[in-house]
């Protein structure tokens, strides 16, 4: 049967803008949106940890990694699991409050050798890089003898709009350097102040390519474009007026909002900046903590959280009627369930038809 041959009425209603329209999901005192759910993994994950979502296309395998700087290691998490030692940096690295392992990041690209990177402290200097192999082997990568480094932040441009290098800002001397796979640094970005929250790399869409870094204490933004010019400054890109502690572009896959996620630990949420550099206020709320990281899986379909003593994972809540997996019932969903008219290909109550009875479905579901 076509569309137009539909009877007229369940047209009228189905396009009914707003039907169905869902509330706030709530879990345990956390809100996501509609057509998403939050889980509690872990209740007593160390308050200062930071996290990175498994890369299992270079052998990192668990769903995700955490550092735990007072135990000088890293862990891993699997989904209905408890955590499980990865790394350890005893005897390589002071032992002591704030030395770190911090800012895991994964080569994904692949020029580094695909290893897991962190920053920590060297015994007589200051500020070392190490490179974590898929089987939990920390051997040294750069150290700055001087002891100048103040590592605020250390990442990879995952989506090679830098040819997918690895990039620390230092707040010693408020500028964002540039590795190479050997070692070697150049510094490619001034105008970054000190106690910087993270960062995180775009390479096209709504959101301009480029690397963003954002300075809790500042309230900002800071942005390195696609063609910034070696040692020129960064730009402000927004002053965002809440102090976020970590920055993240979700890759291609669930997460269609076209911007930034911000984690702002003071309001326990996890807010969306916009490619214009506006507060598009909270996607997730009511997180608990202090303090706050977060990552997404590789594959986008997943955003970790890690929340004071808490790792929640937000998620597709899996709604009837969801065809294309974004996390919404709408349009999109009903123009895909009404071109399956009369088939299989729309059937959401196993009968082996398309039908009136699987509209009602997605209706019921509609989350807008």
């Amino acid at each position: 049967m076509s569309i137009t041959a539909l009877p007229t009425v369940i047209l009228a209603i189905a396009l009914v803008p707003g039907l169905g329209s869902e509330p706030a999901s709530v879990f345990a005192g956390v809100t996501v949106p509609p057509g998403f759910r939050a889980t509690l993994i872990d209740p007593t994950v160390a308050s200062n940890s930071f996290i990175v979502a498994g890369t299992p296309a270079r052998g990192f395998n668990a769903d995700v990694y955490l550092t735990l700087p007072s135990a000088q290691q890293i862990v891993s998490v699997d989904i209905g699991a408890s955590e499980q030692p990865f790394a350890s940096f005893a005897g390589l690295i002071r032992s002591g409050p704030g030395l770190g392992p911090f800012w895991p990041t994964i080569d994904a690209i692949g020029n580094y050798g695909g290893d897991m990177f962190v920053d920590d402290d060297k015994p007589g200097t200051n500020d070392a890089i190490w490179r974590v192999s898929p089987a939990g082997t920390a051997t040294l990568f750069s150290v700055n003898a001087s002891g100048a480094w103040d590592n605020d932040a250390l990442a990879f441009d995952t989506v090679g709009v830098f040819g997918g290098d690895l990039f620390l800002v230092d707040g010693a001397s408020a500028s964002l350097y540039r590795f190479q796979p050997d070692g070697s640094k150049v510094q490619f970005a001034t105008g970054i102040p000190d106690t910087s929250g993270g960062m995180a790399f775009s390479a096209s869409g709504a959101l301009a390519a480029g690397a963003y870094i954002v300075n809790a204490p500042q309230m900002r933004i800071y942005f390195v474009g696609a063609n910034h010019v070696e040692g020129a400054s960064s730009t402000i890109f927004t002053n965002l007026n809440v102090a976020a502690t970590s920055l993240r572009v979700a890759p291609a896959g669930a997460f269609t909002y076209a911007g930034l996620y911000a984690a702002v630990p003071s309001q326990g949420q996890i807010v969306r900046v916009g490619s214009g550099g506006s507060n598009d206020g909270a996607f997730v709320a009511g997180l608990p903590g202090s303090s706050m990281d977060c990552a997404f899986s590789a594959d986008g379909t997943r955003l970790w959280i890690r929340a004071g003593t808490e790792l929640w994972l937000v998620e597709c809540a899996g709604a009837a009627g969801d065809f294309n997996g974004d996390c919404a019932v709408n349009a999109t969903d009903l123009a895909i369930l009404l071109g399956a008219w009369g088939g299989a290909g729309g059937d959401l109550n196993d009968d082996g038809i398309t039908n009136a009875a699987d509209l009602g479905i997605l209706l019921g579901a509609w989350t807008g």
